[in-house]
């Protein structure tokens, strides 16, 4: 082996170029963590109720840079803000000025504004070896985030938004209660005591008709008819209130995928996310294995998801090229079409929508309704299909901002309106209580109807006589 002498007062300065480098890159480290840290230790030194305006501030700093229309859907923006910043600097905690960011989505005109706490706010499941008094505690918390039986819906209509009953848990405390789909729901309470070992709903609820059910789930208001109530308001909303109480029962977990084969030979999936790549690809090979006999897609619960997953199913579903609908964003537009070649299913199809549709499944359904791909089951959809990011706020919450809006064929939004089904069934409660999903049962008949060409008892001449394969913005 050949070893090479450096000289001295060279090999000094060899070591000291090696070192330089590595030198300066430690200085630009520390300069970029100081940077880093240096906010976060300002807002750590902060008093509490100067956190809680920090991040109240940042929170509105997100939404006006981001927000995809500049007129922000016609509120007056900063008088909204210093009215609200009232209440933020009110709040007696952290997750108490959380609750006011909530507030704030829930009152403006448009969906997708929301703010998350950070994981250390929130609730953790206590580890198995916990005391008897901690699992009581987590029976009771597994009650409670089960739910009343039935599903409280958030739904906008132009630029209101209000409660209504989705779906009623078959078997459950709401559904013994009499509770039924399409009530407005005014108010909820869920409480316990260390005294008992339950927990209590209590509820304040509008009974409406079948015809108020439609009315309201298409406008937002519904009409009553003039009541002799001796305290009649608006227009006898009184005489049709009603307050209900009862203790919760544990309920059946909704698993997010589910087929199975239908009467006739038909199939059947239900998927309740647009957000996994896995139950998607699980929905494309069920599609590839559908017969003659049709398919029946049911997105009643899907809210959401992934524009990449709702493409790769509309691709399958539609034809070459079809025309989706339209993104908008500040100062950009863009068309949303299905790929121009692949593998396509062309057999009869029925989608099932409701209340809870929303998002990406509300784009799914518009798709396949204005397309004449097949017909549409069930109740009004949400109205809610801003597409949203997620940006950071100080304390690690984050905030939801809409970045975007969509419209259908036809330049229609489905933002504050929905998307309505060519055939409407909503479950009755002698239907509930009997188990049956009136909604399954006619799509069953509705692919018979496609599978033969008749049309005549069922809603596809309807639909396909009014839109066309292609209806560009």
């Amino acid at each position: 082996m050949q070893v090479l002498a450096v000289p001295a007062r060279k090999s000094g300065q060899v070591i000291l170029r090696a070192l330089k480098w590595p030198a300066l890159a430690s200085v630009v480290i520390l300069a970029g963590a100081f940077t880093i840290l240096s906010p976060h230790l300002a807002f750590e030194k902060l008093s509490p109720q100067e956190r809680r305006l920090a991040i109240y501030d940042a929170f509105w700093a997100q939404i006006t840079k981001h927000y995809f229309d500049p007129q922000f859907s016609g509120v007056d923006w900063n008088l909204m803000r210093q009215e609200w910043r009232k209440k933020a600097a009110a709040a007696s905690s952290d997750l108490d000025l959380y609750g006011v960011l909530y507030n704030i989505g829930l009152g403006f005109p448009a969906s997708h504004i929301a703010a998350q706490a950070p994981s250390k706010l929130l609730l953790h499941t206590p580890p198995p070896n916990a005391d008897p008094q901690t699992v009581r505690a987590e029976r009771l918390l597994g009650l409670m985030l089960g739910g009343p039986g039935f599903d409280r819906t958030l739904f906008r209509r132009g630029t209101g938004a209000g409660y209504i009953v989705a779906d009623i848990v078959p078997g459950s405390a709401a559904d013994r209660a009499g509770i039924e789909p399409g009530w407005i729901v005014l108010a909820t309470t869920i409480s316990t005591t260390r005294e008992t070992e339950t927990v209590h709903f209590a509820g304040e609820f509008v009974r409406l008709t079948p015809e108020q059910k439609l009315q309201y789930e298409k406008t937002g208001s519904v009409t009553f008819p003039e009541t002799n109530t001796q305290q009649p308001d608006d227009n006898g909303l009184a005489a049709n209130k009603i307050k209900l109480e009862y203790d919760l029962v544990p309920l059946p977990t909704w698993p997010v995928f589910e087929t199975k084969l239908l009467s006739g030979g038909s199939s059947y999936v239900r998927f309740d996310t647009f957000a996994d790549s896995k139950i998607i690809d699980q929905v494309l090979a069920l599609i590839d294995q559908v017969g003659a006999e049709g398919i029946v897609i049911d997105v009643r619960r899907n809210s959401g998801g992934e524009e990449h997953q709702l493409r790769r199913l509309l691709d399958r579903v539609l034809k070459n090229d079809s025309y989706i609908g339209t993104e908008r964003s500040r100062g950009s537009l863009q068309n949303w079409r299905t790929s121009k070649r692949g593998r396509r299913y062309s057999g009869p199809l029925v989608v099932l929508i409701g209340p809870i549709t929303a998002s990406a499944a509300e784009i799914f359904a518009a798709a396949v309704k204005d397309n004449a791909r097949g017909p549409l089951l069930g109740r009004m959809s949400n109205g809610a299909v801003l597409a949203a990011k997620l940006f950071p706020l100080p304390d690690g919450g984050q905030v939801q901002v809409p970045v975007s809006d969509f419209v259908r064929a036809g330049d229609r939004r489905i933002e504050g309106v929905g998307v309505e089904p060519d055939i409407r069934v909503i479950p009755s409660l002698a239907e509930i209580h009997a188990g049956r999903d009136p909604v399954v049962e006619r799509a069953v008949l509705e692919l018979r109807h496609i599978a033969r060409g008749d049309t005549s008892a069922s809603a596809v001449g309807a639909y396909s006589a009014i839109v066309s394969a292609d209806r560009r913005p």
